[in-house]
């Protein structure tokens, strides 16, 4: 992938992170730039960068992948644990437990009121409006396994 050094994607829509020439919707956008990345001379190869950042970066990526492997399976039994726990406790008729390390509350079934902003958006588009927050969100990394 290629990185142009001399401006940022102009069209705020795409707003694309690289070379017009490789954006797919270069052939819809009125600020595209057809040269080739290869002979522009505006250009920024990322193929380098990114086998740095392997090379780099390999012992975390290990340790992540097998965290979550670890993460998936005691997930798993915990909500296996937690099902059986309810079970126990609603036919036992227990409502709390304690102990030095730990309590457990059962919670009853129960229904809850929640806004739907699609059809709120859809109904009344001013009001959504005017209560939408906007608000700003940090850098993250995400990770899926495959």
């Amino acid at each position: 992938m290629y990185n142009c050094k001399e401006s940022e994607c102009q069209n705020k829509k795409i707003n694309f992170g690289g070379c017009c020439y490789e954006c797919k919707e270069k052939d819809k956008c009125e600020w595209v730039c057809m040269a080739s990345p290869k002979t522009c001379g505006d250009s920024v190869f990322l193929g380098e960068d990114l086998e740095i950042f392997t090379a780099a970066t390999a012992g975390a990526i290990n340790v992540i992948k097998v965290l979550m492997i670890q993460k998936d399976s005691i997930e798993k039994q915990e909500k296996e644990m937690r099902e059986a726990l309810k079970k126990s406790m609603e036919e036992h008729n227990v409502k709390s437990y304690a102990d030095d390390t730990i309590e457990i509350t059962y919670i009853e079934e129960t229904t809850r009121e929640t806004i739907d902003s699609k059809r709120l958006k859809i109904k009344y588009p001013q009001i959504a409006d005017e209560c939408t927050k906007v608000s700003s969100v940090k850098p993250s990394v995400r990770i899926k396994l495959l």
